[in-house]
């Protein structure tokens, strides 16, 4: 879509290279993402989730619980802040659309994920 070969988008995938800002927008607009879709996140371990889980507990409120054996993630919501809780609300929002109903054909359910995807990789706060 903008012109590049398998080896290159793999390097820039890889990050073994990174695109000039121009390819980069290119990338961008071909893809239909935000910028920040094209961002890694650099959680490479169980360490740096747990460090980023640390960090979301003292700036959000995050706290864990363990229920019937299953560990649970929740926000005390009166640190959070309403941008934070709309945010939350649309993810928690997209999510429910892309859940799959059992009268849902196989085309119908690939919508939804499909859909869900594209929430994702557009989403934005700003």
């Amino acid at each position: 879509m903008v012109g590049l070969s398998g080896d290159r988008i793999r390097q820039y995938e890889n990050n073994v290279r990174k695109p000039k800002p121009e390819l980069r927008q290119k990338i961008i607009n071909a893809l239909d993402v935000v910028p920040a879709a094209l961002s890694d996140i650099e959680i490479t371990s169980v360490n740096d989730m747990m460090h980023t889980f640390f960090f979301m507990e003292n700036i959000l409120g995050l706290s864990i619980d363990r229920i019937n054996k299953q560990y649970t993630l929740t926000f005390n919501n009166s640190l959070s802040n309403k941008a934070f809780d709309f945010a939350l609300n649309s993810w928690y929002t997209a999510k429910q659309k892309s859940f799959c109903q059992e009268t849902d054909t196989a085309e119908v359910a690939k919508k939804k994920q499909n859909a869900y995807n594209k929430w994702r990789y557009q989403y934005s706060s700003e």
